[in-house]
């Protein structure tokens, strides 16, 4: 039972990772924005390949947000106290996240040198650019706190 379990999950992704490259390639295949003329990136934009492609990226996001919710119901009931702890890492990380986001940035598009370079970003996509490195940075250095704490706690109890 668990073998034919298998070749379906194996068939299943297969034929997504398939649907994906061709949607993928449905974009690719799309019209040159810097040639084209805005009606045809317009009929573009509002066509069925442009739709397929963006429903399933959105179908393919529902489905791994469900995932990780069926995942940690699962490991909830399983294993809560690792879970809890996974869940509530998730929160302090989303919490610095926004806090950050609303400290904002004094970075534009001028500072950053974006407008010489013909590049154009909101206000907004520079704020959340920013508070997601800062984000990971900060992770990153407490991710190093632990390990070098965990073996400054080895060396002392020896």
């Amino acid at each position: 039972m668990s073998d034919n379990i298998s070749k379906v999950t194996n068939i299943a992704k297969v034929a997504i990772a398939g649907i994906g490259v061709i949607a993928c390639l449905f974009l690719f295949f799309g019209p040159n924005i810097n040639t084209d003329t805005k009606d045809v990136i317009d009929a573009f934009r509002d066509g069925a390949t442009m739709n397929f492609a963006v429903y399933f990226f959105i179908a393919i996001f529902l489905l791994c947000v469900a995932l990780v919710f069926f995942f940690f119901g699962t490991q909830l009931v399983s294993n809560p106290k690792k879970t809890l702890m996974s869940i509530i890492g998730i929160v302090v990380a989303f919490i610095v996240f926004f806090v950050i986001y609303l400290i904002g940035s004094a970075d534009s598009e001028t500072t950053l040198g974006l407008t010489t370079k013909g590049v154009s970003a909101s206000s907004s996509a520079v704020n959340l650019t920013t508070a997601g490195i800062w984000t990971v940075l900060l992770s990153l250095i407490a991710a190093v706190g632990v390990i070098i704490a965990g073996m400054v706690r080895k060396l002392l109890n020896r």
